[in-house]
């Protein structure tokens, strides 16, 4: 089992590589055509061509739903079913590169887990493991692709116990612990960098006069939690509605274009906007939009704001509109704009904290708050920029989040993650 799980790793960890390689590559082809200072159109053309094309590959080409992957690998384990074909070890990297790089406002963490947990079944199989290992495989496959796409392996590692919620022995724990590290490592070495986001120097030292305002970013997050799943929610009980696949896509790929022209920064994972953010640099958020080239204060306020209130929409309209992408990543981008969007009122109040620093823990408290795993939250937070210092404040701002958005939780809230449909059919009539 233990060479399985290297072997899984390695596997998973490539796919990693693999996906964030094509995704960077579509994208890099797609926004050459846009130009800055002004809207556009292949903000509009491409999200909407990508959940059409994406759409249609599922029903046409693959003859399966692939979209949604964390939780059809939930349901399968519910049912006790742990044989997922070989074809879902590629096709959910080959629709997330078009997904995504096109211009699909989420991430690709679903995909890869979805691909990890399919390398593991087979793998799993291949050796001759009983049941249970291949059980165990298929759980740390998926794990494998959580810490591979984050490099992240403790945040793999507690995507397991956390989000997946199912109960290991000594050897499997172990067994994670080594696929989680050998995936991590592998995206590693054929990205040839250890992080994917990059602070501008180091992360200040936390300073313990500083700690109300965290415990009221965390607060603040929590709150906002409640509307981002509303939005979510509603969202996809609208796109059910639509029987006809082909006009879910169009109607979905519609609205998504409408999102991601007028707020360009909607376009894909954003983690080159995050990343601008977490160096200190904040003056091209807008350069692809009517408001490129003025000074206003005001402006960058106003958009930060306008982002936060749709970008649930947005994920879910890519997700759950013919899309092949995760919902993790793109909350780690919400928080980033909280953060950002909180920054002004602590530089209105004088506290001097950087801008910088506010929105890298707002990451982390978003995360756990939406997704409701408040250590994975804080493990990837900290893992994506190798900022191990900042291990308490982040933990702080987390579980603060996760603590209010939990005990605030709406009768009838339906989990972000949550599907009605959790079968593996062999065909499908909607994308």
């Amino acid at each position: 089992m233990l060479f399985a799980s290297v072997v899984v790793g390695v596997l998973t960890g490539f796919g990693a590589w693999c996906l964030k390689f094509l995704i960077q590559s579509v994208s890099a082809y797609t926004v050459v055509y846009a130009v800055p200072g002004h809207y556009s159109w292949v903000f509009a053309i491409a999200p909407a061509g990508a959940l059409i094309l994406v759409g249609a590959m599922q029903r046409h080409l693959f003859h399966r739903s692939i979209n949604r992957g964390t939780e059809k690998i939930k349901g399968l384990l519910k049912k006790h079913d742990y044989v997922l074909p070989h074809q879902l070890a590629y096709q959910p990297v080959f629709a997330c590169a078009l997904t995504v790089g096109l211009g699909g406002s989420a991430g690709s963490e679903g995909p890869i887990a979805y691909s990890g947990g399919a390398i593991g079944s087979g793998v799993a199989r291949m050796c001759r493991l009983p049941a249970s290992m291949t059980r165990a495989m298929m759980v740390c496959g998926a794990a494998a692709g959580i810490a591979a796409i984050f490099k992240a392996p403790l945040g793999g590692f507690f995507f397991a116990l956390e989000v997946i919620g199912v109960s290991l022995s000594a050897i499997t724990l172990i067994a994670l612990a080594t696929c989680c590290m050998t995936a991590s490592a592998t995206a590693c070495a054929f990205s040839g960098s250890l992080y994917d986001l990059s602070v501008a120097g180091a992360m200040p030292a936390f300073d313990w006069c500083h700690l109300p305002v965290i415990l009221l970013l965390g607060g603040a997050l929590g709150l906002y939690s409640l509307w981002y799943r509303a939005c979510a929610s509603a969202t996809r009980r609208c796109l059910d509605r639509i029987s006809l696949p082909w006009l879910r896509n169009t109607v979905a790929g519609v609205l998504l274009g409408v999102f991601v022209i007028f707020l360009p920064l909607l376009y894909g994972e954003g983690y080159g906007v995050v990343g601008q953010i977490l160096s200190g640099t904040t003056s091209g958020l807008t350069r692809y939009t009517l408001f490129g080239g003025m000074a206003a204060p005001w402006i960058l306020p106003v958009f930060l704001a306008a982002i936060l209130l749709v970008k649930g929409v947005a994920v879910t309209l890519t997700n759950c509109g013919g899309g092949v992408a995760g919902s993790y990543a793109p909350t780690l981008f919400a928080g980033c704009m909280a953060g950002l969007l909180a920054s002004y009122a602590t530089d209105a109040m004088g506290l001097g904290i950087p801008h910088s620093q506010i929105a890298y823990l707002a990451m982390a408290g978003a995360m756990a708050a939406i997704i409701r795993a408040p250590f994975m939250a804080t493990f990837i937070t900290m893992e994506i920029t190798g900022s191990y210092g900042s291990l308490f404040p982040l933990a702080v701002v987390a579980f603060t989040a996760w603590g209010v958005a939990k005990m605030l939780r709406p009768v009838g809230d339906v989990d972000v993650r949550t599907v009605s449909d959790t079968r593996l059919p062999k065909k499908i009539s909607a994308g």
